[in-house]
């Protein structure tokens, strides 16, 4: 059992919402990621910032963290080890890993034997196909490791296709997805949520944005969804938080993909999940504490900007940057959370927030550049 105050050493691309769980809930935040946020810096005791999760990187992060906390055993990992596995391995063989092992985590990963159990299982996914595209209708070309939708493109639109690689259907339809936690037996859904995906320039299916809202599943769609994960449960030895992403198509839902590891659909819910994550537990008695909705969204850049120092940043923002940092088009700037009543004032208010916060990053982008015209033109 974690004990008040005790050291959580949190790596991710991105770990600024699991180490705020973890503050409110009494633990001393470790932080190494890749972004270094302004609000990651002031809930963790410690944070080391680095390029990526390989191990190259990762290793010498790791030395410096322990020097300061050399008692540090559990570890929480999120997104971004998809790209790097070998490196979820090595922390295995270090530390206590909370959540899934790497075994289920790579077994997961590994598509054709993924997809080859839900068809065995006789669980519904859009065609699929490894070799070449020979899907019968226009499909999608996706990497076999990724996040986020970077990567995802139309099969007619590739630039390169290689073993890294693989084809799928087009489905209609709207992505649903269902947070759960499992035991390596059983399995329980917390939530039913909606995301949705914006295209940029270089990007045409990035992640943007969830809601704690499953619209119109009905009874039988949730209850079919459950069975699936108990089975899926039972393969794989899934454990901790773990989220299903699925394509509701009418009466039909086809299975995209399992996330093996803490979601950004955990901010939606209580930071109490995040000790049911640690311990491996399934409370089947658990009840998420839910009053109106929740709604998480990613900002893009719509142009090239440099973040001033002078940001009015809304409450509702969160990964914010630190002043000088430069985001180019189409990368994220920052992430917003709201709470409604109804999910139409959650999506209103985060439209507004967007539209606010966009303008006024540009304005202040525009102004800076021209004092500088004016200043490189004075010095000449």
């Amino acid at each position: 059992m974690l004990q008040p105050h005790e050291p959580l050493l949190i790596i991710a691309q991105s770990g600024r919402f699991i180490a705020q769980a973890a503050k409110r809930l009494g633990l001393t935040p470790l932080v190494i990621d890749c972004y270094g946020d302004v609000d990651t810096y002031d809930c963790a005791e410690r944070v080391v910032t680095i390029a990526d999760l390989s191990l190259n990187e990762l290793a010498p992060a790791l030395a410096q963290i322990k020097a300061d906390n050399p008692t540090v055993k559990h570890v929480v990992y999120g997104s971004g080890f998809e790209y790097y596995p070998d490196s979820l391995a090595w922390l295995a063989q270090h530390y206590r890993l909370a959540g899934n092992s790497v075994t289920t985590f790579t077994r997961i990963y590994d598509k054709p034997n993924f997809f080859a159990v839900l068809s065995d299982l006789g669980i519904p996914f859009p065609e699929t196909c490894f070799s070449e595209a020979s899907l019968q209708r226009p499909g999608l070309l996706k990497p076999m490791l990724g996040q986020g939708g970077l990567g995802v493109v139309r099969a007619g639109q590739a630039q390169q296709v290689g073993q890294d690689k693989y084809w799928q259907a087009y489905q209609l339809g709207v992505c649903r997805t269902a947070l759960f936690i499992a035991d390596g037996k059983h399995a329980k859904v917390l939530g039913y949520n909606t995301q949705w995906c914006q295209a940029t320039p270089e990007h045409e299916f990035l992640f943007a944005g969830i809601i704690n809202s499953g619209g119109d599943l009905s009874v039988r769609q949730r209850r079919l969804v459950e069975r699936w994960l108990v089975q899926l449960t039972l393969i794989f030895g899934l454990t901790g938080l773990n989220s299903v992403d699925f394509i509701q198509h009418g009466d039909e839902l086809f299975v995209l993909e399992i996330n093996p590891r803490l979601s950004a659909s955990m901010q939606l819910y209580d930071e109490r999940l995040l000790l049911n994550h640690i311990y491996g537990r399934v409370a089947l008695s658990y009840r998420v504490r839910f009053a109106g909705y929740s709604a998480y969204q990613l900002l893009y850049a719509s142009q090239d900007l440099v973040i001033p120092a002078s940001c009015n940043w809304p409450v509702e923002c969160r990964d914010i940057p630190k002043a000088g940092v430069k985001c180019r088009q189409g990368q994220p700037i920052c992430s917003m959370i709201a709470h409604a009543n109804t999910p139409e004032h959650v999506l209103n208010r985060l439209q507004q927030l967007s539209i606010t916060l966009l303008t006024q990053l540009t304005q202040e982008t525009q102004c800076n550049t021209t004092l500088a015209s004016i200043s490189t033109l004075n010095l000449s």
